[in-house]
C-alpha cells in the first residue's frame, strides 16, 4: 500500500538533513516505487522503523540503517541484509516526489551491493505510465550524456578544495581518537583485538577517500573507549557522536604501544612531617591552588576554541566540534578539596594541623596522580589542536605546593 500523507511529507526534510548528518531509515520494498515504504528518524535507532515499515508496505524484503546525500547522491549504509531491487525502487519513490536523487547502497561490511542503474531483481516492474514517465525523467536528470559533466558538477578546484578539508578534518580525528586506541589495546581489554582491528580498518578507508565509511568505524568502536575512559578517569581529546555501526571485517594488527614512564611520586609523599606550620603559609598556599585552577581552565577554554575552528568548517563536524565543551569537565578531578583543608588548617590549633597537613597531601598525591594519565601528559602539545599548558601549569604548582607542605 501507498505510504500516508504525513510519511510522504517527512521525506523532503529528512533528506535536507542526511546533507549534514546521517538520518537513520528503515525500508520495505513494493512491487513498485509507489507502494515502497520508507521511513525515517533522526532519533529514533533504525532498526526499530523496520515493524512499522513492514506494516504499511506490501512484501516482507525490508532492511535499516542510515542515510547521506552528497553531490546529488543518496547513500545508504545498510546494517541489515539488502534486498535485490533496493536502490531502483527508492529512487523511483523519491521521483514521484519530485526528488532527483541518484541513490546507492552498501551492506553492513562496507560493500557496495546495490545501484539504480538496473533492476537486479531480472523481472520488469509494473509501473504505472505516469509514475514510469517520472521514474525516466529522474534517470535523464542524473545520468550525463556521454562527454558531458553532469548539470552543477562540481569544478575540479572546489572537488580539490572540499578534499583537503575533508582530510584535515580527518587528521584531527585521528589525533584524538588514535592515542586512546593504542592505550585501551595496550591494557589488554577483552575487545581489544577487534577494536584493533576496527580502527585499522577506519584508517585504511579513509586513506582510500572514504570518509563517511571512516567516521562510522569511529563511531562504532568510541562506545568501548568511553567505557575505558570512565574506568580510569581519562578522557579522549574530543567525542565522536555515536550513530548506527558499520562493520569493516579489516584484520589488522597494532604494534602495542610502549609502556608509559612511571608516574613521578609526589616530592611530599616521603616529606617529613614539621614540627609547625605558619599560618600565613597555608592560606598562601590555598591561594595559589585556587589561581592554578583558574589558569588551567582558560588553557582548557583556549583549547576548546581551537578545536571549533578547526573542526567547525565541515558540517559535518559541527557536532563533535560542539562536544568540545565537555572537555572543561575533565578538570572536575581537581577539586577544592586541597584549598578547603588548607583553609581550614590555616585557622586550626597548632596541635591539629599535623593531621590536617596529612589529609593535605592526600588531596595532593592525587592530584599529582591525576596529572599524569595519559589524557593530561599528552594534553598541552599532542593534543592535535593547539599548544597549550593546562598540565605543565598545575604540575608547576603542584611542585610548589609540595615545597610548602614539606
Amino acid at each position: 500500500m501507498p505510504m500516508s500523507a504525513d510519511d510522504l511529507s517527512d521525506i523532503k526534510p529528512k533528506l535536507e538533513a542526511a546533507k549534514k548528518n546521517p538520518v537513520g531509515f528503515a525500508v520495505c520494498l513494493g512491487n513498485t516505487p509507489a507502494t515502497t515504504v520508507i521511513l525515517f528518524s533522526k532519533t529514533k535507532e533504525p532498526k526499530s522503523l523496520v515493524l512499522a515499515a513492514k506494516k504499511a508496505g506490501e512484501t516482507n524484503k525490508t532492511t535499516f540503517g542510515t542515510i547521506t546525500v552528497e553531490e546529488g547522491i543518496a547513500t545508504l549504509r545498510c546494517a541489515d541484509d539488502v534486498p535485490s531491487g533496493l536502490c531502483k525502487r527508492v529512487k523511483g519513490l523519491f521521483a514521484l516526489q519530485k526528488i532527483t536523487l541518484k541513490v546507492k547502497a552498501f551492506d553492513p561490511s562496507g560493500k557496495a551491493t546495490d545501484t539504480d542503474e538496473d533492476d537486479v531483481t531480472g523481472a520488469p516492474q509494473q509501473v504505472a505510465p505516469a509514475q514510469e514517465a517520472s521514474v525516466r525523467a529522474a534517470d535523464q536528470a542524473t545520468t550525463p550524456n556521454p562527454g558531458q559533466p553532469a548539470p552543477g558538477a562540481p569544478t575540479s578546484e572546489t572537488v580539490a578544495a572540499r578534499e583537503a578539508q575533508r582530510n584535515e578534518a580527518w587528521d584531527k580525528i585521528v589525533a584524538a581518537v588514535g592515542p586512546r586506541v593504542d592505550d585501551y589495546v595496550k591494557g589488554g581489554a577483552e575487545k581489544a583485538p577487534q577494536v584493533a582491528a576496527a580502527w585499522k580498518g577506519a584508517l585504511a578507508v579513509a586513506k582510500a577517500g572514504r570518509f563517511d565509511d571512516a567516521m562510522l568505524v569511529v563511531n562504532k568502536i568510541m562506545p568501548l573507549l568511553k567505557d575505558a575512559v570512565r574506568s580510569e578517569a581519562m578522557v579522549p581529546r574530543v567525542e565522536i557522536p555515536v550513530t548506527p555501526p558499520l562493520e569493516v571485517p579489516i584484520q589488522a594488527e597494532i604494534p602495542a604501544a610502549p609502556p608509559p614512564p612511571e608516574p613521578p611520586k609526589a616530592e611530599t609523599q616521603a616529606a617529613k612531617p614539621k614540627a609547625s606550620f605558619k599560618p600565613e603559609d597555608l592560606t598562601k598556599a590555598a591561594r595559589l591552588w585556587r589561581e592554578t585552577f583558574k589558569s588551567m581552565q582558560a588553557e582548557m577554554a583556549k583549547l576548546q576554541v581551537a578545536i571549533a575552528k578547526h573542526l567547525s568548517p565541515d558540517p559535518r563536524m559541527a557536532e563533535i566540534s560542539a562536544k568540545a565543551a565537555d572537555l572543561s569537565d575533565r578538570l572536575d578531578v581537581f577539586d577544592t578539596d586541597l584549598s578547603d583543608a588548607l583553609d581550614v588548617a590555616a585557622k586550626a590549633d597548632p596541635d591539629a594541623i599535623s593531621s590536617l597537613r596529612d589529609e593535605a597531601l592526600g588531596h595532593l598525591d592525587r592530584y599529582m596522580q591525576a596529572i599524569e594519565t595519559p589524557f593530561f601528559r599528552d594534553v598541552d602539545e599532542a593534543n592535535g589542536f593547539a599548544k597549550v599548558a593546562v598540565a605543565a601549569i598545575a604540575r608547576r604548582s603542584l611542585g610548589a605546593l609540595g615545597k610548602i607542605l614539606a
